[in-house]
């Protein structure tokens, strides 16, 4: 492939990573308002994380089309490219951070529904076997005075 190609290959992949990135969060919104699994602070922290990931696809998607040091650049494209990709890449390291941080919370919450429904089950369990005993002692009274 050719220099031209590449770069605009590497765009539509940052693009389609926004487009990725941005269709999740609308999705999390969405089922936030609905009343979703996961609490206001892990909320939070993947919007954040969202906000992160659109910076830097963003970022490297303008700087490779607009920036992008070819045969004919100048010196200035140069200046420009650099500190850009340099920033975005400084973001890599908080967004991975974000993205190890809403992993653990999502195997918490799942620990804790896991936990809740458990609960529930023998719940349900117990009123049932309590309803049986109660319909057994019933018939068996029934049975005594025909």
């Amino acid at each position: 492939m050719n220099d031209d190609k590449t770069r605009f290959v590497f765009a539509a992949f940052c693009l389609l990573g926004l487009v990725a990135v941005w269709c999740g969060a609308l999705f999390e919104i969405g089922r936030q308002k609905r009343g979703g699994a996961i609490s206001k602070r892990h909320f939070r922290w993947r919007m954040i994380s969202a906000l992160l990931w659109t910076l830097i696809l963003g970022t490297l998607c303008f700087a490779t089309l607009r920036f992008w040091p070819g045969a004919t650049s100048n010196a200035e494209n140069v200046k420009r490219f650099v500190p850009l990709i340099l920033g975005a890449i400084a973001l890599m390291l908080p967004a991975f951070v974000l993205l190890i941080f809403d992993f653990y919370l999502t195997a918490q919450t799942r620990r804790l529904q896991t936990t809740r429904m458990k609960q529930d089950l023998g719940e349900i369990a117990r009123r049932e076997i309590e309803r049986a005993q109660t319909e057994a002692r019933l018939r068996e009274n029934s049975g005594e005075n025909p």
